[in-house]
This record gives C-alpha cells, sequence and structure tokens, in this order.
C-alpha cells in the first residue's frame, strides 16, 4: 500500500468560499468543498490509501511553515506508523489531536475513494444534508449520498480519470457504504485508496506533563484524580467546558488547543487537597517549542531511519486478555461521586478522547456506537487471565454502566481501536458471567458474546452484517474480528469444499435513498489491489 500515490504532501485544499450553498457536480468533483464549507470549514486534505500518519503530519507541517503564520490543524492518531485508514474507519480517537474538540476520525472525513469488491473503482460521499443545529449537533445531518464509478479503470493517468454515474447492475448503497466504512472498521469494505479529511483552523498547542520525579512521586495517585476531574468532571475545579475539552490525553500528560486552564486549575486543586502549592511545579509545560502534536511527533526521530518517527508504542506482545478498552458512560460517572471514586480506583491506562465534539460533530450517518459518542473516557477495567476480576466486571460492574434489561440488545461496551484479538464479551446465557477463559475459540464463539457484538452492540451490529452482505457477498473481504468475520458463511466462503458462496441476503431497510451512478466492468486495477490487499491484511483487524 506505501507504494500506491501519496496525495498528502500536496494534498491541501483552501475551498472557495463561493462554493458555500452551490449545487455538487455530477462527478463530485467539488463534493468535498461544498461539504466542508457547509461544515463551517475552509480547507481540507486527500490522503493516499499507504499514507501513515507520519507523512499526513508532515505535508501539514510544511504547509504550515510556508505560511506566515500556522493556519491548518488535522485531528488524528497518536502513532506516526499507524494509518489513517484503519484508525479512521475504526472510529479514530484523537486524545492528543483535539478530538475533544473537533470530533472523532469518523467525522473528519469529507470523501472515500475505493476498490469495491465487485472490482469497481468509486468514490461517494453525502451531496445533501440538513441543518441538526436544534438537535444539538455541530454539523449538518447527512441525508443523501452519492458516489460515481470510473469509466476508464485502464488510465494509469489520474488526470485523465472519467468518473460518471455507475452501470444500471451496480446494486451497492452509497449511503450504506458511507454508514459502515466510517466506524465499521478497515479491511472488511473494500480497498480505500484516497480519503479527503476535514482540516481546521489551527490553534495554540500546549503541552502539560507530570514530573516524574522522586519528590513527586507520592502526588502521582493525586495528579490522576486531578487529570480525570479536569477533563470528566471539570466544574469541581471551576474549570469551564470549553476550557476542558480544549484539551486531551492519549498518554499521561495533556495536550491542550487554545485557551485552557489547566497549571490554575492544578493551583486549585492542590488547595482544595490541603497540599502545599511547593508541589505545583510537578506539573508544568512540556515541550514548549512543538506548535502541534505532530510536529512534537515529527521531532522524535529514530537514528535508524532518519526521516522517520519511530514505533511509538513500540511493538510488544499483546496481553494475554479477553477483555478491552471499556466505554465509561459520563452518565454513569455524573450519577455520584461514588462511581467517580470506583472509576479512580479500578480505571487502568485512562484514554481521554472523549467529550461534546464526540457526541455534537457526528452527521448521524456513521456505525460509531451511541456508546462511544457517549463516553466520558475509556479505561481497562479489569484484566485476564485473573477470572476474579473478569468475573467481578462482568457481575458488578457491567450492570451498573449499562442498562441491560432487554436480553435481546446487547449493548455495544468496548472501543474498536486497540481492541485484542481474544476480545470477548459475557456468557450468551447470562450476560452477569464472564466468558470462560480456558474455553477454546470455536467454544467462545458457541457460548460467548462475540467481540463485534461487545464492541458494535446487537442492533448495530445487525445492520452492519446486512451491509456486508449486500457489498461483499462472498467475503473477500474477511479479516479477524471484522464485521461478519464470525459467522458461518464467512468461514464456508474461503473453505476448500465450496470456493464460491452464493450471495445471501439478510433483509434490512437502507436509512435512505441515494444517487447511484455508472462505469464498468472489473478492472486490472481493482484486481490487483484486492489481492494486494488480501495478501497482506486477509488474517488480521486493524486495531
Amino acid at each position: 500500500m506505501n507504494r500506491y500515490t501519496h496525495y498528502a504532501p500536496d494534498g491541501i485544499t483552501d475551498c472557495d468560499a463561493a462554493l458555500l450553498n452551490t449545487a455538487v457536480a455530477g462527478d463530485l468533483s467539488n463534493q468535498a468543498c461544498v461539504l466542508a464549507l457547509a461544515r463551517g470549514k475552509s480547507s481540507l486534505i486527500r490522503v493516499g490509501g499507504g499514507e501513515n500518519f507520519d507523512k499526513l503530519y508532515r505535508a501539514v507541517l510544511a504547509a504550515n511553515q510556508a505560511l506566515d503564520e500556522y493556519k491548518y490543524h488535522v485531528v488524528g492518531g497518536n502513532a506516526g506508523t499507524v494509518s489513517p485508514m484503519g484508525w479512521t474507519f475504526q472510529g479514530g480517537h484523537a486524545g492528543a489531536k483535539a478530538g475533544r474538540l473537533y470530533g472523532m476520525g469518523v467525522d473528519q472525513v469529507l470523501q472515500v475513494e475505493m476498490v469495491l469488491p465487485n472490482g469497481h473503482h468509486v468514490k461517494f460521499g453525502p451531496t445533501e444534508w440538513e441543518d441538526a443545529s436544534a438537535d444539538g449537533f455541530v454539523v449538518p445531518r447527512t441525508t443523501v449520498v452519492s458516489g460515481v464509478c470510473r469509466s476508464n479503470p485502464d488510465e494509469e493517468d489520474e488526470e485523465k480519470w472519467i468518473w460518471e454515474a455507475c452501470p444500471e447492475d451496480f446494486d451497492v448503497d452509497f449511503y450504506d457504504l458511507w454508514f459502515a466504512v466510517r466506524g465499521g472498521g478497515g479491511g472488511t469494505w473494500g480497498v480505500v485508496t484516497s480519503v479527503s479529511l476535514q482540516l481546521h483552523p489551527y490553534l495554540p498547542y500546549k503541552n502539560f506533563g507530570f514530573a516524574l520525579v522522586e519528590e513527586c512521586s507520592p502526588l502521582a495517585p493525586k495528579y490522576e484524580e486531578f487529570r480525570a476531574k479536569y477533563l470528566m468532571t471539570p466544574s469541581i475545579l471551576n474549570v469551564t467546558k470549553e476550557r476542558s475539552i480544549a484539551c486531551g490525553t492519549s498518554d499521561s500528560s495533556f495536550h491542550c488547543y487554545g485557551d485552557e486552564d489547566v497549571l490554575g486549575a492544578w493551583e486549585r486543586f492542590l488547595e482544595l487537597n490541603n497540599i502545599p502549592l511547593e508541589a505545583s511545579p510537578c506539573l508544568g509545560r512540556r515541550n514548549p517549542d512543538a506548535k502541534s502534536f505532530g510536529d512534537m511527533m515529527i521531532m522524535g526521530q529514530d537514528s535508524r531511519f532518519p526521516g522517520k518517527v519511530p514505533d511509538f508504542p513500540p511493538p510488544t506482545p499483546l496481553p494475554d486478555s479477553i477483555l478491552g478498552f471499556v466505554l465509561v458512560p459520563q452518565s454513569w460517572i455524573d450519577e455520584s461521586e461514588e462511581n467517580f471514586d470506583f472509576y479512580l480506583q479500578n480505571g487502568a491506562n485512562p484514554y481521554y478522547s472523549h467529550g461534546v465534539a464526540t457526541a455534537s460533530f457526528s452527521d448521524q450517518a456513521n456505525s460509531l456506537s451511541q456508546s462511544q459518542r457517549d463516553a466520558a473516557a475509556m479505561a481497562y477495567l479489569s484484566f485476564a487471565p485473573l477470572e476474579e476480576q473478569q468475573a467481578n466486571f462482568w457481575s458488578n460492574v457491567f450492570p451498573n454502566l449499562y442498562d441491560i434489561s432487554d436480553k435481546t440488545k446487547f449493548p455495544p461496551v468496548f472501543n474498536a481501536n486497540h481492541a485484542g484479538p481474544l476480545l470477548t464479551g459475557p456468557l450468551k446465557e447470562d450476560w452477569t458471567k464472564a466468558c470462560p477463559y480456558e474455553l477454546t475459540l470455536e467454544e467462545r464463539k458457541e457460548k460467548c458474546i462475540s467481540s463485534q457484538e461487545a464492541i458494535y452492540g446487537t442492533e448495530l451490529l445487525n445492520r452492519l452484517e446486512a451491509i456486508k452482505m449486500a457489498v461483499d457477498p462472498n467475503f473477500m473481504f474477511n479479516c479477524h474480528n471484522c464485521i461478519a468475520n464470525n459467522l458461518d458463511l464467512a468461514k464456508a466462503s474461503h473453505s476448500e469444499d465450496d470456493e464460491s458462496v452464493p450471495p445471501t441476503t439478510i433483509d434490512e431497510p437502507s436509512k435512505a435513498s441515494n444517487e447511484t451512478s455508472g462505469a464498468s466492468a472489473v478492472s486490472f486495477y481493482a484486481a490487483v489491489i484486492s489481492a494486494t490487499v488480501l495478501s497482506l491484511f486477509g488474517a488480521t483487524s486493524y486495531f
């Protein structure tokens, strides 16, 4: 994939303000800009399917440095070696890149270009929308998604590509595809060749960290309490909501954009807890020369590979765990001090990428679970192989976090990004009983809630599985723990005895009609891309 076209270095577009409220062109050539302007933004960047965050951040940095002052901000992930594609399509948590201000990764996508399992090279995105501010949303509600197909798939010169109406027998619903791709995971819907991502106005960046020195170590637990309160319950520290969501974190520090109140709140916290103000230097500004998190990442060069960032975190063995990042509801945190205290005592490796924007920046046409939107944070609340801890989570914690009164609808509990390969829900017959650790994979499939259902919830998963059957009925793309990967149909589709499985229909109405448009037969281009991706990602999932 890295050998495919790199668009980011020259991919920034400043949209012509005259396009606001104009019609979207039939070939979607202006669609991304028209949508960006409707969302109150004026710039975007196109990123190739094989580019990683290192390349994306370097492109934005170069564009900013070419100006008299920084102009652009892109929401993204923590690791330069991670692809914006997998990160985005699993949800995209941007604790260090202003996700609490501007929404999740899926909320940044304006247009998608991809090769589908049917061989068609398509691009698609919203073409009609409506104001949703009365319902508390910052961006318009998507009502119609349209797509076009490339009618000259053998043409290598992109300037000569022709995008036009898809053929009459093209039966993929672009609204459903838009919904599924953004949140339903990478590696299962087709091969993404590029995306157009929203750029936001630049805001001054500040990084604050706790001093890892002996005199500050006794305050480390209090610092964790302060961090949780600043980001989840800021009014306790007399911090405004706006100054709270300006900051986030995916590690142990604060990453803030624009107006914040971190050091002032820290001093107030110390006073409230009768801790001498001499301790205030334990929290301070770090990396003052970095103008963004991306800049700071690029500063960390790897001597082995000049000009490239190191892996962060470095490759490590996956924990032997069948629990993942639990989505902690903001409503549960707000219920009582006891809940907040329980979270402090039991939450490990907290990731603060949620906030007001993670709900309000949704276009309401994506497959990110409502649990993701409404979370205060995500954290490990229990670990395997200690079965007593597993049992405690499902029997005592889970029923308090989520409503499980309807036994036909398992709620979305886990985060998709960073989900381990052994992730699973509780026993199907009793949701307050952990899936026994000693079970084989086949036994877990039979007796336990699947990882997909524990991430998406029953209702959302049912819809995604229906879309999967429509988009990829023969399971050309069948990656571990991806949508429908656990179904018998997926296994049968790759069995030696039956190399082709007839298309299967699951009744599921589309959320909206779309204007499909048209092009050509299976291209050599599409076949090569599909074969390449299957060989690379056939047995893996984006985490």
